[in-house]
């Protein structure tokens, strides 16, 4: 039987929903005036063109050839090999993914560029906020742990620090501290148009 969410306890599929409306929430209406869909749709094809200079071998900072290092290691942590703990395998799988994002997304050099392309409307600032607030990180952290069983034998291994790591990127301006200001200013100026 499904337990009703208004006393707060998640019953089958509850989690799973909650995700899916956080997204929602996260991706769908206006904000300071912007078409979300419409900035979101645009910023998925940036994403593209990110991935395209990639695979085409333009080395510049819409590429992941500047991150060469970081991708070979994110590469090889992510491969599990029988016998591993699965947390530590996790661990180290996040952490190495944060290096990656972190030299694309904060290097200094780069990361105007970087801004322009992935965080230029308050849409993504937003999107971003919501898709990893305290509430949505314990559901995806209680989906994971749910699902475990179907992908691997065991109990879950404890999954709370790892997205919590993980999650760090969709805040830049807090992610990439005092390495770049590009995301906090414009944090500032979608903070000074909600105003």
């Amino acid at each position: 039987a499904v337990v009703s969410t208004q006393s707060g306890h998640y019953g089958r599929g509850e989690t799973a929903r909650g995700i899916v409306h956080g997204y929602l929430d996260a991706i769908c209406g206006e904000e300071n005036g912007e078409d979300c869909p419409a900035v979101l749709s645009n910023w998925r094809a940036g994403n593209g063109i990110f991935f395209d200079n990639t695979f085409n071998g333009v080395d510049t900072c819409i590429s992941m050839i500047r991150a060469e290092k970081e991708t070979k290691a994110e590469t090889k942590a992510s491969v599990y090999e029988e016998g591993m703990d699965m947390e530590s395998y996790i661990d180290g799988w996040v952490d190495a993914h944060m290096k990656l994002e972190e030299k694309v997304i904060c290097d200094a050099d780069c990361a105007g560029e970087m801004q322009e392309l992935m965080y230029s409307s308050c849409c993504v600032k937003r999107a971003g906020e919501r898709l990893s607030t305290e509430s949505m990180k314990g559901k995806y952290v209680k989906f994971f742990k749910n699902i475990w069983r179907f992908i691997y034998p065991g109990e879950a291994p404890e999954l709370k620090n790892a997205v919590n790591r993980f999650m760090q990127m969709f805040r830049p301006a807090s992610f990439c501290g005092a390495k770049t200001d590009v995301y906090r200013e414009m944090n500032k100026q979608c903070n000074a148009i909600k105003a």
